[in-house]
């Protein structure tokens, strides 16, 4: 029974790999099936993007309605600016995401994909009703923190399945949302300019610098 070890030991030295090469072969592989996980379709770019587009709506607002504190309703017109700016940076973020992964050398539509949509489909969903029973309860104040806790929780989920730097965008936003609905309420805008605007430069920056554009 002793013999049993140093015979299967003497096989892999046979074999051309010893106990510590097999370990070394072993970290290899773990390490090209973790790759796809870390390298990753997102852009640096995207978040720049999507940063330059919450303060181009921050400016839009502020022209429409300089003296807006988020306690009276706003011009119609300023739902439509934020609507815009939420179509075009969801779109150009896949437009971005799905040249990637033909950069790649990837397909899009994968099974990773179908969860992170499904995980973050919830946050997105509760949005928009908050949005709406905020709006109908003339509680304008309470629509930015509220936007910032369900993007937060968006993110937090789609960096389930990504960088790290999606989890702490999330976190970000997160701790944010849980501020703002305590305090700044006389200043919607700048909040929202600060987060949607900042923390996404923020985040496009380091993402383009770690992972690229």
């Amino acid at each position: 029974m002793s013999e049993a070890p140093e015979k299967l030991d003497e096989g892999r030295e046979e074999n051309g790999m010893n106990p510590t090469q097999a370990a070394e072969h072993l970290r290899v592989i773990r390490e090209l099936m973790e790759r796809p996980i870390r390298s990753t379709t997102r852009s640096g770019l995207s978040g720049i993007i999507a940063g330059l587009l919450a303060l181009a709506g921050c400016a839009a607002t502020w022209a429409i309605a300089p003296d807006f504190d988020g306690r009276a309703a706003p011009p119609v017109a300023v739902g439509f600016i934020w609507l815009g700016v939420f179509v075009l940076a969801v779109a150009l973020d896949l437009f971005i995401s799905w040249r990637r992964t033909r950069e790649l050398g990837r397909a899009f539509w994968t099974r990773t994909t179908r969860q992170t949509a499904l995980a973050i489909a919830p946050a997105f969903l509760l949005g928009g009703l908050s949005t709406y029973f905020y709006a109908n309860g003339n509680a304008w104040y309470y629509i930015p923190p509220s936007w910032m806790l369900y993007y937060g929780l968006a993110a937090w989920s789609i960096g389930m399945f990504s960088i790290a730097e999606v989890k702490l965008l999330g976190a970000a936003f997160i701790i944010a949302g849980v501020i703002c609905f305590f305090n700044f309420h006389d200043h919607p805008v700048a909040a929202l300019a600060a987060t949607f605007g900042g923390f996404h430069l923020i985040y496009g920056v380091v993402v383009w610098k770690r992972h690229g554009g």
